[in-house]
């Protein structure tokens, strides 16, 4: 009996800690925190639900989640996985920027139910629709680029929203509604 008991426990901890992706690429110092512990970020590294990626101000890490989902992080960048399910009739993928810089693909998640695909920052809610895009969060606020398909930024507070069309962007400065979309200039894409 007391082995049996081992033997579930140990399965309901593996469903509930599955694997959502892996590291891909790590250039400079990165870190992910996983509950109370801090690991270097290493390339092949499985990533969990609930864990965090931190970028040092040397660091860049990519990342690949199971439904193909890519999401690259620039330096002194802070990146949560809140919700996580590549399934096929409920799938969801729920993240968080605190700060930094992020470019983010959408794998499957992202085709077959956007709706339950997005980015929350300091400002705003990033829902997609089947799409590549980058942005900057700081505590100026964000700036969203989309650079294929189509996304939706709404604020955090008040809930305006702005449609953001491929080749534009938009700034969410805290407090006020997202900016109309203007198109993308060079040094827009070198930032």
């Amino acid at each position: 009996m007391r082995g049996l008991f081992l033997w579930l426990a140990l399965g309901a901890l593996t469903l509930l800690y599955a694997a959502v992706g892996s590291v891909t690429l790590v250039v400079g110092e990165a870190h992910v925190v996983r509950g109370e512990q801090t690991l270097n970020a290493v390339s092949g590294m499985t990533l969990l639900e609930k864990d965090s990626v931190n970028t040092q101000a040397n660091g860049q890490v990519q990342m690949r989640f199971s439904d193909d989902t890519i999401i690259s992080l620039g330096k002194n960048s802070s990146f949560s996985i809140d919700a996580y399910l590549n399934d096929a009739v409920a799938p969801q993928a729920k993240f968080g920027i605190a700060q930094g810089t992020f470019g983010v693909m959408t794998g499957k998640i992202g085709k077959i139910a956007p709706q339950n695909f997005n980015i929350q920052t300091k400002t705003a809610t990033i829902g997609i629709r089947g799409t590549h895009f980058r942005g900057r969060t700081s505590e100026a606020g964000d700036v969203i680029l989309c650079l294929s398909g189509m996304i939706q930024v709404v604020t955090l507070l008040g809930g305006a929203s702005v449609d953001v069309p491929a080749g534009t962007l938009t700034y969410v400065i805290p407090g006020l509604p997202p900016s109309p979309p203007r198109p993308v200039g060079p040094a827009d894409m070198e930032e």
